[in-house]
């Protein structure tokens, strides 16, 4: 009887190819390499972020956001559910880094981003006060009254000053 060299490709499905036949017959019974410290890793990484995101969007309260941060919103989204990194922001064309990129990546990287999931922890307090979170990402702050007051043109001719 003459045997074939040639390994056996079965279906993933059959073969469970998911690391549970790890045990010397993978290799000839699946077409796919066992899974890796790595790959299992990353699997875990993004089961995690799928819980959380699953925990962040019950929290979410859409009838506060303006209809710019809406739009930001939902374009964020479609991103994340196809496992993009990266959006193209709707009113400004620029590029923006997901919630799952951020939460890949392991730390914040201090630059404020507009999806941090850190908390913004290693972003300069001077900066993080002019931040909040708008129960979907992280906006600027409108300024503190005193400073909205001073900023608006008087009434009073005298206080006009001419260059």
């Amino acid at each position: 009887m003459l045997l074939s060299t040639r390994p056996i490709r079965w279906p993933v499905g059959a073969a469970q190819c998911a690391g549970r036949l790890w045990r010397g017959a993978h290799l000839t019974l699946c077409s796919q390499p066992p899974p890796t410290d790595a790959a299992r890793r990353r699997r875990q990484l993004r089961e995690a972020f799928a819980e959380q995101e699953r925990l962040l969007l019950t929290q979410l309260r859409i009838e506060e956001l303006s209809e710019a941060e809406r739009t930001a919103h939902e374009a964020h989204q479609r991103a994340v559910e196809a496992g993009h990194f990266t959006y193209d922001d709707p009113e400004t064309g620029l590029r923006v880094l997901t919630r799952l990129r951020h939460f890949l990546r392991g730390q914040c990287c201090g630059n404020a981003c507009r999806h941090c999931v850190y908390g913004h922890e290693a972003v300069p307090e001077s900066v993080r006060a002019r931040r909040r979170f708008n129960s979907a990402f992280w906006v600027d702050a409108p300024p503190p009254s005193d400073e909205r007051d001073r900023a608006l043109p008087s009434d009073d001719p005298e206080d006009v000053d001419f260059v």
